[in-house]
């Protein structure tokens, strides 16, 4: 495509009718005010006042009573048992099986859980059967032995910061540090 300096051209002109112009009457401008917001009213009342007061808690692991130590497992294990050799408890489970269990496993009565949905679809286990092997093992320097809290890997997939902690509630030993880690994947 190429484009020229021309003179302009006149394609269609279009002329006023007359007729439609002689009904055309002229007015001197005025104002007027039109409101276009709805009306609204607003209402208040006075309601007794309720005495509040703010208040916390910390909720980590089950709703286990204060004389056990939820980190302990033995503690833990020990009254659970307790709890299970009530008379109580036996008749409270088969409550709850009665009541919700048994509506849910009614409802996969009718699938077949031994037909083949996807026949057209072939697997691919040509690579062989799953496997996993050690690369590398990250250790601690603390002298302290500490448990990882939480791995997150940094965007580069290069390099794992490592937060540890204690799991004793509030606990800390002494010499404990409490530096993280950023690990060098390829350079251990």
């Amino acid at each position: 495509v190429e484009f020229q300096n021309n003179e302009p051209e006149n394609l269609f002109e279009h002329l006023p009718n007359q007729k439609l112009k002689d009904e055309f009457t002229v007015l001197n401008p005025y104002e007027r005010e039109i409101e276009n917001v709805p009306i609204l009213s607003e209402y208040g009342t006075n309601t007794a006042q309720i005495e509040t007061r703010p208040k916390g808690q910390t909720h980590v692991e089950g709703g286990w009573p204060a004389a056990i130590d939820n980190t302990d497992l033995d503690d833990k294990t020990k009254y659970r048992k307790k709890a299970e050799r009530e008379e109580g408890y036996f008749l409270t489970c088969r409550d709850l099986f009665d009541r919700h269990v048994e509506k849910y496993l009614k409802q996969n009565n009718a699938i077949d859980i031994f037909e083949e949905y996807f026949l057209e679809q072939t697997v691919d286990v040509s690579s062989g059967p799953p496997s996993a092997k050690t690369v590398t093992v990250f250790q601690d320097p603390s002298p302290v032995k500490r448990t990882v809290a939480n791995l997150s890997w940094l965007p580069d997939a290069k390099k794992l910061a490592i937060a540890y902690c204690n799991m004793k509630f509030q606990g800390t030993i002494g010499g404990m540090t409490v530096k993280s880690h950023i690990w060098d994947v390829t350079n251990p």
